[in-house]
């Protein structure tokens, strides 16, 4: 495929905490396409391509190796991800800032947070000596308790992260370890025996305090690489959703694919743009 034909290829989460919303954000936007395929969908009239992707190894090599330009994904999975991507480019010596996503719309659905979570009743003390936490988002667990470090030390405490692929509040709950996850409603939570504890502090021999990291807000959101070239497309497509998701939020040169009339300046691209400011000029 020639490179100025090659579509605008985005992944989008086929997790059905996000894909209803993902669905209907680009549907409301005007884009229609085959929902039904469950690998890829071609949106009618467009260069536009989403892939629907699963588990953040597979993300992560998508996006390294150039085969997505996007993500419309919960962004819990970009903290994760973003990390594994700078792992292993310092094995690579290769420049981490490379590789990392960066936002270029949060549409403030599918409004979640990642917290830390234990067994009901459980007290974090110095007598535990090593718990351990399971989660999927292994480094980015790791790397918010590392920020408490010089605590752990001082209670002789140490927390051993465990990679678990999906289902660390319900296996956390049946072996009474920890777990760091996405909550939610938080009903799974609590029907695993588990209670959210971000930001609790315990108090070790009256002096000694413990801080668990606070929850991180999760929220579904557009994501595009750094490696991505085509940057009106991608501006386009991300301008059109909020427009979608924010009716009445007040535009200035911003999308419409449809129509010509009321003096509404649509937005294609920038040939499509300039070609209409042309026409319109006299107006």
């Amino acid at each position: 495929m020639n490179k100025s034909n090659k579509p605008l290829t985005i992944g989008i989460s086929s997790q059905s905490r996000v894909f209803p919303e993902i669905q209907k954000s680009i549907t409301d936007a005007g884009y229609e396409g085959n929902w039904k395929n469950n690998k890829c969908v071609d949106l009618r009239d467009t260069n536009i391509r989403l892939i629907l992707v699963k588990g953040i190894e597979e993300i992560a090599y998508r996006v390294e190796s150039q085969l997505l330009d996007g993500l419309f994904i919960g962004s819990d999975i970009v903290e994760e991800v973003n990390l594994l991507m700078q792992e292993e480019a310092k094995k690579r010596t290769k420049n981490p800032e490379d590789l990392l996503l960066k936002s270029m719309l949060n549409t403030g659905l599918c409004r979640a947070r990642l917290a830390m979570m234990a067994p009901e009743g459980m007290h974090i003390t110095t007598q535990e000596g090593e718990l351990t936490v399971l989660s999927k988002y292994s480094l980015l667990a790791a790397q918010e308790l590392s920020k408490r470090e010089q605590d752990l030390q001082h209670m002789s405490l140490k927390f051993t992260v465990r990679e678990i692929e999906s289902r660390a509040d319900e296996l956390a709950g049946q072996t009474r370890q920890m777990a760091y996850d996405i909550v939610d409603s938080g009903k799974t939570m609590r029907c695993s025996g588990l209670v959210e504890v971000s930001g609790m502090v315990e108090e070790i021999r009256s002096s000694v305090f413990f801080t668990l990291p606070k929850a991180i807000p999760v929220s579904l959101q557009l994501f595009s690489t750094s490696v991505f070239q085509q940057e009106n497309a991608m501006t386009d497509f991300s301008a059109e959703i909020d427009r979608a998701i924010n009716p009445n939020k007040t535009y200035f040169g911003s999308p419409d694919r449809t129509a010509f009339t009321n003096d509404i300046r649509p937005m294609w691209g920038r040939s499509d743009q300039e070609m209409w400011d042309r026409k319109n000029m006299d107006r």
